[in-house]
């Protein structure tokens, strides 16, 4: 085949003349033979190299294809290099796995970017169809960028249909996002956008039954009744929401007491004696927790002048958990205000020295600027 190839190629590609006057090999004559083809034609020779190869001794056959190719090596996967392009708009979509780094870095800002060119109606897709994504990676990144992009809030009842599903992790980061979605200050959203009833019921009742749970995921229990704290203005009329967290209030798990005595709800459910008890609970968590509540419901009462045996006993245990410096820091923010109105000059003591841990030191080692209450 290749001495054939050869004839009919002198017939329209001649060799260097610089070669021919030298005496050299690339005559017609000798050019038949392929020895002299990569010296007279390199371009032809680079053409006849697959056909001298698939002529060569010990040269492997392709393997065959279809039914009968089950011993044939498996073919490498194909790489899809070219972007896909929305069909409305016909913009390049950016992949998700760029959203999904964006997620996992806690890129903010490049999390909206990538959201808003994905587009809301894609990430419903997504959402309402977990089991149809390729990886559970893509369900988490598209629940934290509905939480930043307008009209995120349209995917609020297939958000809420993932608080039971059977991956932890994605239960917990749609209860999360739940309580963004329904924060207080996006109230007027929901007739922006045209927000069924229905959806803010199914978010609500959804995030109790989850905090209620016992068998559920403890963080997801949690991130349900912060949720559940956060949407105090969308949950308002569901019945149960609030009986329910004061009864989370009791709960065998620190985490899940904290949670339920810092919602809004806790107070209409829980008389203000019953919370401030909770201050001597053994768990600084919890007591912090309590202390912050009955400082809050508390502090006009302090402010006017109250001084009862009751107020004096709750600022006693408010000044240890200062002095101790076992609460959270949150939480000693909170509690300082309340011992600044004390008439006691040990709870002002213990205010100032809690104003002075926390005050930023200035550049020169000195204490800074002290908090104004």
């Amino acid at each position: 085949m290749v001495e054939r190839l050869s004839v009919v190629v002198t017939h329209w590609a001649r060799p260097a003349p610089a070669l021919e006057r030298r005496g050299g090999p690339c005559d017609l004559e000798s050019v038949l033979r392929p020895s002299f083809l990569p010296l007279c034609f390199p371009l032809v020779a680079l053409f006849l190299a697959p056909v001298q190869a698939l002529g060569a001794p010990g040269a492997k056959a392709p393997a065959a294809r279809g039914k009968g190719a089950a011993s044939a090596t498996p073919a490498a996967p194909r790489v899809m290099l070219r972007p896909t392009f929305d069909k409305r708009t016909g913009l390049a979509e950016p992949s998700l796995s760029a959203l999904v780094a964006a997620s996992n870095r806690g890129d903010r800002i490049e999390l909206t970017r990538l959201a808003e060119r994905i587009g809301v109606a894609r990430l419903f897709e997504l959402l309402s169809a977990p089991e149809k994504a390729s990886e559970k990676a893509h369900v988490l990144a598209a629940l934290d960028a509905v939480r930043f992009i307008e009209g995120g809030i349209g995917v609020l009842g297939a958000t809420a249909r993932l608080l039971g599903d059977g991956d932890s992790k994605v239960s917990e980061r749609a209860a999360r996002t739940l309580g963004d979605l329904l924060r207080a200050d996006r109230l007027d959203k929901l007739a922006e956008w045209e927000i069924p009833g229905d959806e803010v019921s199914l978010a609500c009742q959804g995030l109790l039954k989850a905090a209620e749970g016992s068998g559920t995921h403890l963080p997801t229990r949690v991130a349900a009744i912060e949720a559940l704290g956060e949407a105090h203005a969308f949950c308002r009329g569901h019945k149960g929401i609030a009986g329910g967290i004061a009864g989370m209030s009791a709960d065998e798990s620190p985490e899940m007491r904290r949670a339920a005595l810092l919602a809004p709800q806790i107070v209409k459910q829980e008389n203000i004696e019953t919370i401030g008890s909770m201050t001597e609970d053994a768990v600084p968590l919890v007591a912090g927790a309590a202390a912050v509540v009955w400082c809050r419901v508390s502090y006009e009462g302090l402010r006017k002048g109250s001084n009862s045996e009751t107020d004096k006993r709750r600022l006693f245990r408010l000044r240890m958990l200062v002095l101790a410096d076992i609460a959270p820091v949150e939480d000693t923010a909170e509690i300082l205000p309340c011992l600044a109105l004390s008439k006691d000059p040990e709870d002002q003591k213990a205010a100032d020295y809690g104003r002075r841990r926390q005050a930023p030191a200035a550049p020169g080692g000195s204490a800074g600027n002290m908090q104004r209450w």
